[in-house]
């Protein structure tokens, strides 16, 4: 077990949680690495993102066309301001053996918008790169503990 690891980690995915939670989209972006993916599988267990449709499964590209939408003047869904509050807990960091790491952790979201609240809840794995820039994640996946609910319109990144 390295606690300064755990530690690292810990406060790299508290700042991703600050920066969603502040709208700071570009700057979230900017903590993937090039072929990064973002992945919210459509059902429990879901271990194929390509194979089964999943709410979302996208590229730095596609995330970026994302963020374009959302920050857009005239997106409709936004015409009210959208404010979200995270918590993270529950961290846990595995190394990997290419110097990766594998981080797991649970997750719950406030979100607030035109007087509606909602709330979501799951677990988050994280497989993450240190380079020159600090950590990089390589691949984000967001189990939803109630995937299996019909859920209006998701505009928020998790």
């Amino acid at each position: 077990m390295n606690r300064a690891l755990d530690l690292e980690v810990a406060d790299f995915l508290f700042h991703e949680a600050d920066l969603l939670d502040q709208a700071r989209w570009h700057e979230w972006l900017a903590l993937f690495d090039d072929d990064g993916t973002y992945w919210v599988p459509s059902r429990h267990g879901q271990t194929d993102p390509l194979g089964e449709v999943s709410l979302f499964h996208e590229d730095k590209d596609l995330l970026a066309m994302r963020i374009g939408r959302l920050v857009h003047p005239a997106a409709h869904g936004l015409a009210s301001p959208l404010r979200t509050s995270r918590l993270i807990g529950n961290v846990r960091v595995t190394a990997e053996a290419d110097g990766g790491v594998t981080s797991t952790a649970r997750f719950h979201l406030l979100e607030y918008q035109g007087g509606r609240h909602r709330a979501f809840a799951g677990s988050l794995r994280h497989r993450l790169r240190h380079g020159a820039q600090g950590w990089r994640i390589r691949e984000k996946r967001v189990d939803l503990v109630d995937v299996d609910h019909a859920h209006a319109m998701i505009q928020i990144l998790f």
